[in-house]
Order: C-alpha cells, then structure tokens, then sequence
C-alpha cells in the first residue's frame, strides 16, 4: 500500500479555479508532499486549464488542518513588484524568507 494513497483519495471532487467546473481525482497529479500539506496539478477538461494548487489534508478544525491566513487575490501589479523585488535579491533563499536585508548589489 503506498502512504499517500489517503491523500490521492482526498483529491476526488475537487472544483476548477477557473470555471467551477468538476475535477476527477484521475486529473490530479500530487507533484509533492509533507505532512498535511500537499502540492498538486489539476488538469481541467472542461476549460483545459492547468493549476497549481496546495491541498491541505485533514478534517476542518483538526490538528492535521492546516490554517490558512485570509487575504485578498493577488493583482498583476502584486507579481510586478515581487518580481521586481527579487531581480534586486543579494541573498539566498534562507535569508529572505528570514527578513534578513539583502546584501548591496555587485558591481
């Protein structure tokens, strides 16, 4: 029996971000886990559309849960700026997810 067969499982039923439209678990490919927390493709047939989602495994309100913070969609200009951001990033990925300043630009 393989491990992540509770987590395949859990990926049938699963909705489109883009159109609503229903998902089988047969077009869903886990790309990643850990723990609660997995990293899927869904692959629409309805509006052929690829998304790349986080899928939290566990009942609302267990320990398994996961909660995740509310916050507003992300806009273009939201990208623009971390891209923008990150092209002037002198550290490393450790660093930055720290809050650590990033080091001066080599000249």
């Amino acid at each position: 029996m393989d491990p992540l067969d509770h987590v395949r499982a859990d990926l049938d039923g699963l909705i489109c971000a883009v159109c609503d439209g229903p998902v089988p678990a047969g077009s869903v490919q886990l790309l990643a886990h850990r723990d609660a927390l997995a990293f899927v493709q869904v692959d629409c047939a309805v509006c052929r559309s690829t998304t790349l989602a986080f899928v939290v495994d566990g009942e609302p309100g267990s320990d398994a849960s996961v909660a995740l913070p509310s916050a507003e969609p992300l806009t273009g200009d939201d990208v623009l700026d971390m891209h923008l951001f990150l092209r002037g990033w002198q550290g490393g990925l450790s660093s930055l997810l720290a809050g650590d300043e990033p080091g001066p630009e080599p000249r």
